[in-house]
């Protein structure tokens, strides 16, 4: 006799009435779906699906070896949004949760009308780039492991992705706090199933979007603004809008900002 296959499903907060469009928001790597509240509650227009991700937040309790992969991640993603009035949605997403949004709208076309993608990438294109990707990646979660957390943050928010944060300091100190609630363990499976060394290469499939997509920059972050510029090139349908003065983490540093950003792209193109 054939066992039925579980249905994995990950922990989420909602804001807002049902009845209204639907924003459905992934954190990155170390966050968790609380991240997006101070963007969720200046957006009152819209019910928001906030999801904490396979090893993060409330999901930490949900951690079959199957989830920890793109297309594992996918499943309990979409089956956690198996409910009334989520027919279609609207993906937002930052860093590690842009680049599971992006799989997701490729995978998903019916169901995703519009998809933001805040510091995205279609992955890897070589072999080359993954081989070596996945040894800095096994030095990183050694790090995690043999050091203190609070140890760990310090060195993961001194790398230059993140240098503009330092023109902040208390914003820095509360980013660092809040990620000290994170579990080591589940860090280290996301990390190593979820990283971009385990992303399937999606530039050849990127001229398949079909819905409107929005690649949300911070100004100082010359590393992802030169991966949208080029995923711009393979498809009409991506739009690229630039934060002043910020780096990889727009939403962080200039929540105001990015909320109207958000705001006027989707009443512009997806309402």
């Amino acid at each position: 006799m054939m066992s039925a296959t579980k249905i994995i499903t990950l922990a989420f907060e909602s804001l807002g009435s049902s009845n209204k469009p639907t924003l459905v928001w992934l954190h990155g790597f170390l966050g968790a779906g609380r991240d997006w509240r101070p963007i969720a509650k200046r957006l009152p227009d819209y019910h928001h699906v906030m999801l904490d991700l396979p090893g993060h937040g409330e999901s930490i309790h949900r951690q079959p070896e199957t989830i920890f992969s793109f297309s594992g991640a996918a499943r309990a993603i979409m089956a956690t949004l198996e409910q009334p009035g989520l027919d279609t949605i609207t993906l937002i997403g930052y860093s590690m949760g842009a680049r599971l949004a992006l799989y997701l709208a490729l995978r998903f076309p019916l169901r995703i009308r519009g998809l933001v993608m805040e510091g995205g990438s279609p992955g890897l294109r070589t072999e080359a780039e993954r081989h070596e990707r996945r040894q800095r990646d096994r030095e990183t979660r050694h790090a995690l492991q043999s050091q203190s957390l609070t140890e760990f943050l310090t060195a993961w928010y001194d790398q230059p992705l993140f240098h503009s944060l330092k023109n902040h300091p208390g914003l820095l100190r509360r980013l660092r706090a809040s990620r000290c609630k994170n579990d080591i363990s589940g860090l280290c499976r996301a990390h190593e199933g979820l990283g971009i060394a385990a992303q399937p290469d999606l530039w050849p499939e990127l001229p398949r979007l079909s819905m409107p997509t929005l690649s949300i920059i911070g100004e100082q972050d010359a590393k992802y603004g030169a991966i949208a510029r080029a995923m711009q090139s393979r498809s009409a349908c991506i739009e690229m809008v630039t934060v002043p003065k910020c780096g990889h983490n727009t939403h962080v540093e200039d929540p105001k900002t990015f909320a109207q950003l958000l705001s006027e792209w989707l009443v512009d193109r997806v309402e």
